[in-house]
């Protein structure tokens, strides 16, 4: 039975429909509750204030002075606390450290502030005249000061930002050229009945990136061009999703030779009896990481195939699934319509290809992997063709953004583009990136307040305090979810190594050498997997929501099925560990 209201029919049962948020109320929310953790856990002591215990550098030759003058405190700082030093700089927010001690990079002030036993050191983008306007003095924020801190998460974010609005502006121009198009239109025509293959192929390329050096963000650049393909070929935006985010998670779930992982970690437990290196524990890191991609692959295309067969499978609504349809076709084209690549195209697609596979062979650790690289005069040589203080195997996303910028006015000559249309395409992709940029600078602000609040390093020392004198065994259980725990703070696979490895090394310490060598063991297989699960579906991450976002899927109803499939990593990844450690 309906009753009339205003001319409206209106059932009794009628219930408003829930809607999912949008990417950008997610990461509004995140960092509420970044700002309500500061009020909880913050600085031990709310008296202390940065602006009377800052030391502020403004210059190289200043920084040097201080060296020079005070050695013995400069050593201290940097030998002494890996743990601070690798955690602000994964999150681009302090100084780098050379051999000799002496800072670089100094393009802005720097910040030394003294925290309990060690210290924080920070880059004060905007440090006029000792102003330090988005550092709380007590460690907790208000509401108002999420402003301050959004505006230091944008720059903060710049680098990676103008990579994502090169990229764009790259896919753009080729989109142009009808490149893509016919490029797309013969991989998926000569797929047709095999796409599935795609899937497999793409995991374990992108679980292969995160195993070696942490690949994730620089996925960002790829997005543009694999999801559209995916969805062409019959899929989902969803599967495209879970290909990009679930592969390279489980990568960085095993970390078998991430140096910005596992190295960093390697190196924090150094301090034990024990010589521990990237190498220690690297058999059990193999077998886990052959073990979670199989899991992850078999996951992907048990999906892939659902949604294929049947889009009423899909986590998307049919209305979504038409829209992406739409999207990807007028991003690649209609690819039974593509005609055959001309010599121009042919060529834009070899500048695209031999485009990305340099970028990730500029962002492999060599020098990492073969130290003498580091001091090798042809390797130096090769390195300074491209850039004259950067080496392959350093570049980030400022060489890569002009790395890309570089391929787009190749093919833009190619095509006999005039300047001034090479830029009216350039920026109409970087206005499809713009919302994208914006997540991403909302997740850096996240990270700065908890960081700079302090609630972070006062978490670690109340949990990490209290499981020391346990077996190897049991000790490596414990620590397993009190790192989960963390990374939910701390997104950075070095950062979260770099503060918890020394901690974690002094619990070691204490035990035989024989059980020691059982503990690190564990750690180095469970302290990756703990960083990888919570980076496949943690908001606070904000990478997942910005990805999500890049791929036009909906994050909320994606997050079921990547918290399930995390919740499988974790219990096969702590099952095998902790039943090896046994046998050990």
């Amino acid at each position: 039975m309906s009753t009339k209201i205003k001319g409206k029919d209106k059932s009794k049962n009628t219930r408003k429909k829930f809607k999912m948020p949008s990417a950008l109320s997610i990461i509004g929310g995140v960092i509420v509750f970044a700002v309500i953790i500061t009020w909880i856990v913050h600085f031990a002591d709310p008296t202390s204030s940065w602006e009377s215990q800052q030391l502020v550098f403004s210059s190289t030759s200043d920084v040097n002075n201080w060296i020079d003058n005070n050695p013995e405190q400069a050593k201290s700082f940097i030998v002494d606390n890996p743990d601070l030093i690798n955690n602000w700089l994964d999150l681009g927010l302090i100084v780098e450290f050379e051999p000799g001690y002496h800072f670089t990079d100094l393009g802005f002030q720097y910040i030394v502030k003294p925290f309990g036993e060690g210290n924080l050191i920070a880059k004060d983008w905007f440090n006029f005249g000792g102003s330090n306007w988005y550092v709380s003095d007590n460690g907790m924020y208000g509401i108002f000061d999420t402003f301050k801190a959004g505006i230091a998460g944008i720059f903060d974010a710049f680098s990676v930002v103008f990579y994502i609005f090169a990229i764009g502006a790259f896919v753009e121009v080729l989109l142009v050229t009808g490149s893509l198009e016919a490029g797309v239109g013969s991989l998926v025509k000569g797929l047709r009945g095999k796409e599935i293959i795609l899937i497999p192929t793409l995991f374990i390329l992108f679980s292969l990136g995160g195993t070696l050096f942490g690949m994730q963000e620089e996925t960002l650049g790829l997005i543009p061009v694999i999801v559209p393909v995916i969805i062409l070929a019959g899929f989902d935006a969803a599967t495209a999703y879970m290909v990009i985010v679930l592969g390279t998670t489980t990568g960085i779930a095993a970390s078998v030779l991430d140096p910005f992982s596992i190295g960093v970690m390697a190196g924090a437990l150094n301090t034990t009896d024990l010589p521990v290196t990237i190498g220690t524990g690297i058999v059990l890191r193999m077998v886990l990481f052959f073990i979670y991609t199989t899991i992850g692959v078999t996951f992907v295309i048990w999906y892939g195939l659902r949604v294929h067969k049947n889009n009423d499978k899909s986590l998307e609504t049919k209305e979504m699934i038409e829209k992406n349809k739409i999207w990807a076709t007028d991003t690649l084209g209609n690819i039974d319509e593509a005609e055959s690549l001309n010599k121009k195209q042919t060529w834009a697609l070899v500048i695209f290809g031999l485009t990305f596979l340099w970028m990730i062979f500029t962002l492999l650790p060599w020098m990492d992997w073969i130290p003498s690289l580091a001091t090798n005069s042809f390797w130096e040589g090769m390195s300074s063709l491209f850039f004259n203080k950067v080496k392959i195997g350093e570049w980030y996303f400022t060489e890569l953004a002009i790395l890309f910028i570089f391929s787009l006015m190749l093919v833009g000559k190619i095509f006999n583009m005039k300047t001034g249309k090479i830029w009216e395409h350039s920026l109409r992709g970087i206005k499809e990136m713009i919302g994208v940029a914006l997540i991403l600078a909302g997740s850096r602000t996240v990270g700065i307040i908890l960081n700079y609040s302090g609630s972070t390093t006062t978490m670690i020392n109340v949990l990490f305090g209290g499981i020391s004198g346990a077996s190897p065994i049991v000790l490596s259980a414990l620590l397993f979810p009190l790192l989960a725990l963390m990374a939910v703070f701390i997104p950075s696979t070095s950062g979260l190594a770099g503060i918890t490895g020394p901690i974690i090394s002094e619990i070691i310490s204490v035990l035989n050498p024989s059980n020691q060598k059982i503990a690190v063991v564990g750690v180095m297989a469970l302290y990756p997997l703990a960083q990888g699960i919570i980076n496949m579906w943690c908001p606070t991450t904000g990478l997942v929501i910005t990805q999500a976002e890049a791929s036009h899927t909906n994050y909320g109803k994606i997050l079921p099925y990547t918290l399930s499939y995390s919740i499988v990593i974790a219990v096969a990844g702590l099952s095998i560990t902790l039943l090896a450690l046994s046998i050990m």
